[in-house]
């Protein structure tokens, strides 16, 4: 995700779901990027929020294990927030609501307008 930023000396910053949790959370507050990448689920998890598929995952395997992806999540303290973002792009949206992400989606937008 750096590449981008190189050319408009703008930091940058990309997480996503299935890697280390607390290893993202810790370069997302050493770099402090102005722009940043995430899959819903993940950005509402740094936020310190657990997304709802998490909530449905634990919900069916309860309780949930400890190596489960997502459970120490929970537990984290937010690593950012939203409340100070001037521009928000969703991505493939449509698809994400396709997808069942619709309440991910409604708390992401809850935070961007600083109602979290």
């Amino acid at each position: 995700a750096g590449g981008a930023g190189r050319c408009s000396e703008v930091s940058c910053g990309c997480v996503v779901g299935g890697v280390d949790f607390h290893r993202q959370r810790d370069e997302l507050l050493a770099a402090k990027p102005r722009l940043l990448v995430a899959t819903p689920g993940r950005l509402l998890s740094l936020c310190g929020i657990l997304p709802a598929s998490s909530r449905a995952r634990q919900q069916l395997l309860s309780p949930p294990p400890k190596s489960l992806p997502g459970a120490a999540e929970e537990e984290a303290e937010a690593a950012c927030r939203l409340d100070g973002v001037e521009m928000l792009v969703m991505d493939e949206a449509d698809r994400l609501l396709e997808l069942g992400f619709e309440e991910d989606l409604a708390a992401i937008l809850s935070l961007v307008r600083g109602g979290g």
